[in-house]
């Protein structure tokens, strides 16, 4: 049986309302879309019919349910991640000497949380965000490493980017997207 072909779990329509609801936080659907759309999620019959449904909403990956985590490797002098991709709910993130820059401002989340493994040495890792996403630095081992969070979880946010692991002498800004 192929993957897309078993049946929806009850744990996969939750994921899909989630993701819904991200729509409707980021004005891709009204309330009206978003109360039909939630109807037919509740009626599919298979993963693959789930994916074809998600894939109709704007901002929604049609692989919500890929659940790789992204493998970043900071090999040269500059890593850059930005525009439209797809946010899986694992990112791992390593490298040394250079600059990393993850701006997640127009992209797709998959998931309501992101965990990000950082393995960083001697290297600025910036990240942005919008409005509605919150950076929590908490989890991260610091050394010698200047950090500043200007997208802290101070209120109630859709989506959560949690790094964890370790920055050694170097520099992390969390920040808001420009509007």
């Amino acid at each position: 049986m192929d993957q897309g072909d078993r049946p929806v779990t009850d744990a996969e329509r939750e994921r899909a309302l989630r993701l819904l609801e991200m729509a409707v936080g980021h004005g891709m659907l009204s309330v009206a879309e978003f109360t039909d759309n939630s109807t037919r999620v509740l009626s599919v019959a298979t993963v693959n019919d789930l994916e074809v449904l998600l894939a109709e909403v704007p901002g929604i990956s049609a692989k919500a349910f890929d659940d790789r985590p992204l493998t970043l490797q900071l090999t040269g002098r500059t890593l850059v991640r930005r525009g439209d991709w797809a946010v899986p709910g694992e990112i791992a993130l390593s490298g040394e000497n250079g600059r990393v820059l993850l701006d997640f401002s127009r992209a797709r989340f998959r998931s309501m949380t992101v965990a990000v493994d950082v393995n960083l040495k001697s290297t600025r890792l910036k990240i942005i965000v919008p409005n509605d996403v919150a950076v929590d630095l908490a989890q991260l081992n610091k050394m010698y490493c200047h950090m500043v969070n200007r997208a802290h979880p101070e209120t109630e946010h859709f989506i959560s980017i949690a790094l964890r692991g370790s920055a050694v002498f170097g520099t992390v800004l969390a920040k808001r997207a420009r509007r």
